[in-house]
């Protein structure tokens, strides 16, 4: 397995629609981190509000292939319901710690 890094960007006022879709895609990420593949995950942020609001995402996982990360990024709930507008997955390598 190779660790990939998942940066999704939102379309603009996607956050309006992430409520709805949260439990199912947290959901996922506990998947992962239930099988010991995830390093890291979280929303991106906009600090230019008050309160700050979600922007999109990061996920840090293994996964078995580029396309294993596509697939599994494809079907996230989020991507379903159309809140990304773009999505990057890269190889990542952990350094540090």
């Amino acid at each position: 397995m190779k660790f990939f890094s998942i940066i999704c960007r939102d379309k603009p006022k996607a956050y309006e629609k992430r409520p709805e879709y949260r439990p199912a895609h947290l959901e996922r990420i506990k998947i992962l981190a239930d099988e010991q593949r995830l390093i890291t995950a979280g929303p991106l942020l906009d600090d230019s509000v008050s309160p700050a609001r979600p922007i999109g995402s990061l996920v840090v996982a293994a996964f078995e292939s580029q396309a294993d990360a596509e697939k599994w990024c494809a079907e996230d709930p989020y991507s379903k319901a159309g809140i990304f507008d773009t999505i990057d997955i890269q190889i990542y390598k952990a350094v540090l710690p």
